[in-house]
């Protein structure tokens, strides 16, 4: 059997060697031996013989590795390009880590990243979680761990068992070879010159080979790949470059429907969301069918802050899904077919922010005439039906929700909501725990329960009673602990999370929490220690 490889991304920092000298001892003191106690070898192509950049040995690596290890340490670019790469080439075998001082920037902020620190005392612990997250993806291949898959989930689980295999295959043989035919067609003319000097080679079918090369050398400047490296390296020059770079991009013929979505990631990360929609509007227009370029399309109609746009971008949506207008309002009139998961969540956004709720409940019923209810559309019936104050029904549908799937995090969170708008503390209070439970990675339910700690004056005590009109300084010793829990787990809320406390006039511990200057000491940890008991108690029922 041969070895299973561990392919890793981190910063390489050029010639900067006091870095680089950094990163290396991260590799060989962290990553390296993670991945040999999970049964892999690892390597980094700057160590093993191939270079650090983008080219088809890396993207070989990135497409053929078992597994691969992120580091997202000071969001370098070359390394969100590289993950970016194997996110849409595998669906799962990805593991995430960073520095514990730095966040994660871009969309993969909502996926676990496992943090590291150079202290020695932590390593065998930060080597532990990796091994357990790569033990995690090895026992379903099939579970997404990249957005790209869980946005696009038409894709193959691995692109090398799609079709498409036999084409790279082809680019890849001509991008090695196009030197040597050429070396080839001199000696010919050469040599035939010799023979004959009045011999003209253009004048046969030498003129072929000519065009056969052209032809080659148009296709390999204008793939996906050479495309993604041209604006790879027009992005850390200056948005205008990329701008200009990405003009005669778009008018590339070799494009795939991946390229155009990657393209458009890029746009976006960069603060070009025209760009990113001209990018899907082009991929539109050249594959009219694809699924996944017009959900992608519409999420940027969504966003774009334009009505015009607004409207289209919903209409987008429910021809996809061939939805009609009956009465004045939408109803699915046959079979929805595949999985349409993904788009009916963009459409119910759609008129959740237009205030459609009437619509919201009329395409969710209409859907379960035709498929088995599924959670994610029950819960937002019940949603629309709470803000148009239909409680008793919103309730029942809240109820219906969780018994459909019972771990489902985001559904006791809206129901927490609900419960809480009612005035309904303790029942809220018991429903945000809840969502903790289900996903104690995320540090948004931390925050939720400690702001309705503080809006509400409801805390628990240390045997798990609860306190109900609790003073302020009471609340905020309570609360503290949960949001520096949040701000552990999710550090991209920080900014957030601060906000939320200056609204609370706590601009004190705001700013303690801004500078990392938090003191667990003064504070209360009875509401936290509560949850992390309903945590180990969950983890020792699954093991049972």
């Amino acid at each position: 059997m041969s070895e299973k490889t561990c392919f890793v991304i981190m910063p390489y920092t050029g010639r900067d060697g006091t870095k680089r000298d950094h990163y290396i001892g991260i590799y060989r003191s962290i990553i390296e031996p993670a991945a040999r106690q999970a049964g892999y070898k690892a390597r980094r192509s700057d160590l093993d013989g191939g270079p650090g950049s983008i080219t088809l040995d890396v993207i070989r690596d990135l497409a053929s590795a078992d597994m691969v290890i992120a580091d997202l340490t000071e969001a370098n670019a070359n390394v969100f390009l590289e993950l970016g790469i194997r996110h849409v080439l595998r669906k799962s075998g990805t593991v995430h880590i960073i520095d514990k001082s730095y966040h994660i920037p871009f969309d993969i902020n909502n996926y676990r990243a496992i943090e590291y620190s150079t202290n020695l005392a932590e390593v065998p612990q930060v080597i532990e979680e990796i091994v357990k997250a790569i033990k995690v993806r090895e026992q379903d291949l099939t579970r997404s761990d990249n957005p790209v898959h869980d946005a696009l989930t038409s894709l193959p689980i691995d692109v090398r068992t799609t079709g498409d295999e036999e084409l790279r295959k082809q680019i890849e043989y001509l991008q090695r070879n196009l030197e040597e035919l050429r070396a080839e067609k001199n000696k010919l003319q050469e040599r035939l010159s010799s023979i004959d000097p009045n011999y003209d080679i253009h004048a046969e079918s030498s003129f072929d080979i000519d065009k056969i090369l052209l032809e080659a050398d148009e296709i390999t400047a204008t793939s996906g790949e050479s495309v993604l490296i041209k604006l790879f390296r027009a992005q850390e020059v200056s948005k205008e470059t990329f701008a200009a770079e990405l003009k005669t991009v778009l008018r590339s013929a070799y494009l795939s429907d991946t390229d155009y979505l990657q393209i458009s990631r890029m746009c976006t990360q960069l603060g070009l969301p025209a760009y990113a929609r001209a990018a899907l509007e082009v991929a539109r227009s050249n594959y009219p069918d694809n699924s996944g370029i017009i959900i992608a399309l519409a999420d940027a109609y969504y966003e774009a802050g334009n009505n015009n746009l607004f409207i289209r971008g919903r209409q987008m949506i429910e021809a996809e899904l061939r939805i009609q207008h009956t009465n004045g309002k939408p109803v699915f009139t046959e079979p929805p077919v595949g999985d349409i998961t993904s788009p009916m969540i963009t459409l119910l956004n759609y008129y959740l922010r237009s205030k459609q709720f009437e619509w919201i409940i009329s395409v969710i019923d209409s859907i379960e005439t035709f498929d088995e209810p599924k959670a994610v559309y029950v819960r937002n019936k019940a949603r629309a039906l709470h803000k148009l104050q239909r409680n008793a029904e919103a309730e029942a549908e809240f109820q219906r929700a969780i018994a459909l799937d019972p771990f489902d995090d985001t559904t006791y969170a809206f129901y927490a909501d609900f419960l809480d708008d009612g005035g309904r503390y303790e029942d809220a209070y018991i429903q945000f725990e809840k969502a903790i439970v289900l996903d104690p990675n995320d540090g948004n339910r931390y925050s939720s329960l400690a702001n309705h700690i503080v809006l509400r004056g409801i805390v628990r005590t240390s045997d798990g009673s609860f306190l109900s009109r609790v003073p302020k300084p009471l609340r905020v010793q309570n609360s503290m602990p949960l949001y520096y829990r949040a701000i552990q787990t999710t550090p991209r809320i920080l900014n957030r999370v601060a906000n939320n406390l200056v609204v609370y006039n706590l601009e004190r511990e705001a700013q303690s929490l801004v500078e990392n200057a938090y003191d667990p000491a003064k504070y209360l940890t009875h509401s936290l220690d509560y949850v992390d008991k309903l945590i180990r108690d969950g983890d020792q029922n699954r093991q049972e």
